[in-house]
C-alpha cells in the first residue's frame, strides 16, 4: 500500500543490489502514472495501479536456473520519523487509520489534539513500523496501538482523545513530553 517513501534495497537470493539499477519503482502514489513499458507494448494492459508501491521490469534476467530468485525488497514507508530515523511516529499511524481518504475507516471519529500524544511516544522512543497485512478490525489496530504506546483512548466532546499514561517528563527524538499531573479529584476520609 503507498504512497511509500521509498523502495530502498532488493535482496536476489543473498545478493545486495539497488532497485533502481534493475527496476522502474512507483511509490504508490495517487495519482500513479502507469508504467511506460505497459504504456507502449500492452496498452490494453496500461493500468497505474495507484496507491500500490511495487518494482516491474522488462526483460528482466532470471539467469538459467531451475528456478525464480527470491526477491526481498527493503521498503520505507509512509511516515518516516527523520533524521535517520526510519521509524514513524505512532500520532501518524492512528492519524492515517482514521482519516486516509482510500484506506481509512468510513465516517471515522474525529481525532483530538494529539500533540501530547506525539511527544510522549517521540521523547520516549516508542517509534513503530507496522505492517498490516491480515485482515483485522480498526478497533483491534487502534487497542493494539494504545497497549503498545502506553495510552488510553476515550471519547469526550464527540472527538477521539488519545492521552498517554506517562507520569514523568522526558525529552528525545526532538520532543519534551512534560506530563499534565494535576489531581481531578482530591478524595479523603469524608468522602469515603
Amino acid at each position: 500500500e503507498g504512497p511509500v517513501a521509498g523502495i530502498t534495497k532488493v535482496w536476489i537470493d543473498k545478493t545486495l543490489k539497488t532497485p533502481s539499477d534493475l527496476f522502474t519503482l512507483k511509490l504508490g502514489t495517487y495519482p500513479q502514472s502507469t508504467w511506460s513499458h505497459f504504456t507502449t507494448h500492452h496498452p490494453t494492459q496500461a493500468i497505474g495501479y495507484q496507491g500500490i508501491a511495487y518494482a516491474a521490469a522488462a526483460n528482466y534476467d532470471l539467469g538459467n536456473r531451475s528456478g525464480l530468485p527470491n526477491h526481498i525488497f527493503e521498503v520505507q514507508g509512509k511516515y518516516l520519523l527523520g533524521s535517520g530515523v526510519i521509524d514513524a511516529d505512532p500520532k501518524d499511524i492512528v492519524t492515517d487509520l482514521l482519516t486516509n481518504p482510500h484506506t481509512g475507516v468510513p465516517n471515522a471519529p474525529a481525532l483530538g489534539d494529539t500533540t501530547a500524544y506525539s511527544n510522549y511516544c517521540k521523547a520516549t522512543g516508542i517509534l513503530l513500523s507496522p505492517s498490516y497485512s491480515d485482515a483485522s478490525t480498526a478497533a483491534s489496530i487502534l487497542a493494539e496501538l494504545m497497549q503498545i504506546t502506553n495510552t488510553a483512548a476515550y471519547f469526550s466532546d464527540g472527538v477521539l482523545k488519545l492521552v498517554p499514561y506517562g507520569d514523568a517528563s522526558a525529552t528525545g527524538n526532538g520532543a519534551t513530553y512534560t506530563p499534565n499531573l494535576t489531581p481531578l479529584a482530591n478524595l479523603d476520609d469524608d468522602d469515603f
